[in-house]
């Protein structure tokens, strides 16, 4: 469900920003920003569903990066 979207895509940003680029920069680091849906009944195909996690990412951006939202 929702709550298990949420921790997964939490747990890959937090793997995602544990990595280290020392041997490039040691200052250099890597964060993501997802977006997630999960299909609803009035999604009518496929894409409404990834136009509604593709608005969630752009929120996600917004909103300061480096985190997860999902789609209402």
């Amino acid at each position: 469900g929702e709550l298990d979207v949420e921790a997964l895509a939490n747990r890959i940003r937090a793997e995602i920003a544990a990595i280290r680029f020392d041997t490039i920069d040691p200052e250099m680091s890597v964060a993501v920003s997802i977006g997630a849906a999960l299909a609803e009944d009035t999604d009518r195909d496929i894409d409404d569903t990834i136009q509604r996690a593709d608005k969630a990412l752009y929120e996600a951006k917004a909103g300061g990066r480096d985190q997860v939202v999902l789609a209402a």
